[in-house]
Parts: C-alpha cells; structure tokens; sequence
C-alpha cells in the first residue's frame, strides 16, 4: 500500500520540485528543467526493454525447467526406452534458448 501510495505521489512531487527549480534560478532552471525530461525518457525507454528482456529469459527458464522436472519425474521410463538422448536435447535446446536471451 505504501508503495502504490509512494508511486501515485511521485510525479507531482517530480513537477512540484521542477517548478521550484524554475522559480528559484529562473533561465537555468528552466534550461535544468528541460534536460530532465529526455534524460526521463531515456531512462524509461532503457528500463522497458530491459523489463521485456528479463520476461523473454524466465520463460526460457520456465520452459527448460518444465523440461527439466519432467525428465526427472519420467527418469524411469526414459532409461527403460533408451530416450536419454531425446531428452537431454530438449533440455540442452530449452538452455540455449535461455542462455540466447540474456544480452
């Protein structure tokens, strides 16, 4: 609750300290005021993608580990069939794939 509350408080505590600056050193902190809004934009920009990548690497974590955990609970039936081998390259594909979204 405190973070939601801190979160819907932020940006008019972000322009309220804008104005302030402007108020105070008039041209500069108008010219301050105007370097933070791309700065914020970039910021933004960075954190998405690296939000979206970190989505992109759990679900190749969950799919590998799925992979994984089925292998383990099947143990028996793949070594009684001889499908080690069709296995392991499900979970070495699912680890490629993981280790392919990390930068």
């Amino acid at each position: 609750l405190r973070i939601l509350a801190n979160a819907l408080v932020a940006p008019f505590a972000a322009l309220g300290l804008l104005v302030l600056l402007v108020a105070k050193l008039r041209l500069a902190g108008f010219f301050g005021a105007l370097y933070v809004f791309p700065v914020l934009a970039v910021t933004w920009f960075v954190q998405m993608m690296g939000i979206n990548s970190w989505r992109q690497y759990q679900g190749h974590q969950d799919t590998r580990l799925g992979r994984l955990s089925d292998t383990i609970l099947q143990i028996r039936a793949i070594k009684a069939l001889a499908w080690e081998r069709l296995f392991f390259q499900r979970v070495t594909e699912a680890r490629e794939a993981e280790l392919s979204a990390n930068f």
